[in-house]
């Protein structure tokens, strides 16, 4: 099954703040209809587990963090991760299309520094991704 989605232009209007630090998340989802890849909302969460908590517990989501960490040396960064929540409740055609759909939406997003697929909350634990990102 080859799903064809187009980037809807606010997707990359966000992403484009979200790069220049206005806001530090941005949770996209594909449209009812299935052909675009829409922003399902976005901002700024006061924290990592603010961020988390707004990922729906059945429905897929691409969601894109300005993951903050602090270095071995002690210094505050930062680096732009992309989730891909794929819970393991949401249905199979779901799974299929977001799956399908992951390669146009990230050929289009520069800067992503780390790519994360979470199939359960675990999947998102801050530990578990800090260790991604450090690497």
């Amino acid at each position: 099954m080859t799903v064809s989605v187009s980037i809807d232009e606010q997707v990359l209007d966000d992403y484009k703040k979200l790069t220049t630090r206005k806001i530090n998340y941005q949770l996209c989802r594909i449209s009812d209809d299935c052909t675009q890849i829409i922003v399902d909302k976005s901002g700024k969460a006061d924290s990592y587990a603010e961020f988390v908590a707004m990922l729906p517990e059945n429905d897929p989501r691409y969601a894109i963090h300005d993951f903050e960490f602090t270095t071995s040396d002690g210094r505050k960064s930062s680096k732009i991760v992309m989730f891909y929540w794929l819970p393991d409740s949401s249905s199979i055609k779901a799974k299929m299309v977001y799956a399908s759909s992951k390669s146009a939406l990230r050929s289009t997003l520069s800067s992503i520094a780390v790519e994360v697929q979470a199939t359960d909350l675990s999947d998102m634990d801050v530990e578990e991704v800090k260790a991604r990102v450090v690497r």
